[in-house]
């Protein structure tokens, strides 16, 4: 019994020493991933159990900073390590989106990014800025979590996301104009606030004359 004992807890320290290198030498190729070849430094870990998540997130996100959309096998693969990941699901969404698939499917997986990580400020931020474009396709619920979006990622998006953000407004139709503006007026001061900084009564002004 103790011989048995004292093996398995030799096999345990022996796999987490084997964890710790390879979380390690993980840490050592992203701080390195640089350039042209930042993806294929991290990818050999996309196996690696201690550290896949971490190296599939990376891939994506090296892959949505480039000329490429990321690939869907790789978020696909991301989402079933970490299936609650608010961020891998809105990247899926702009995935699918790239790749020409059906809006339905796109509204899905921004949906679960919604309900996955509903309150996280750099996610809602992130989500404002693509979700704007499906406004008129949404329902009541998705305008609700959309207005929801820009109120708690405004503060976290630097003047020229918000440049972004008033411009995507722009080209919008007058009636979703209309509608952001009421349902963020509505919602609170704060609300009402970043109406007032998008401009909105005056694009609405403009857009009546």
């Amino acid at each position: 019994m103790r011989f048995a004992t004292g093996a398995l807890m030799i096999g345990l320290a022996g796999i987490a020493l084997v964890q710790s290198v390879t979380i390690l030498r993980f840490a050592v190729a992203d701080w390195t991933a640089t350039g042209k070849d930042a993806r294929e430094r991290v990818a050999p870990f996309a196996h690696a159990s201690a550290v896949a998540a971490l190296a599939r997130a990376r891939m994506i996100e090296f892959d949505a900073h480039g000329d490429a959309a990321p690939p869907l096998g790789d978020i696909y693969a991301l989402l079933d390590e970490t299936p609650l990941d608010g961020g891998a699901w809105l990247q899926l969404a702009q995935a699918l989106q790239a790749s020409g698939s059906p809006t339905e499917r796109v509204l899905a997986a921004m949906a679960m990014s919604h309900v996955t990580g509903p309150n996280e400020g750099r996610l809602m931020a992130e989500r404002a800025l693509f979700g704007l474009q499906f406004w008129a396709l949404g329902s009541d619920d998705a305008r609700a979590r959309l207005v929801a979006d820009i109120r708690g990622g405004w503060l976290l998006l630097s003047e020229e996301r918000r440049r972004v953000l008033r411009d995507r407004l722009k080209e919008a139709d007058a009636e979703t104009r209309a509608e952001v503006e009421s349902k963020l007026s509505r919602a609170s001061a704060d609300g009402a606030a970043i109406a007032a900084a998008l401009d909105l009564d005056a694009l609405e002004l403009r857009a009546s004359q």
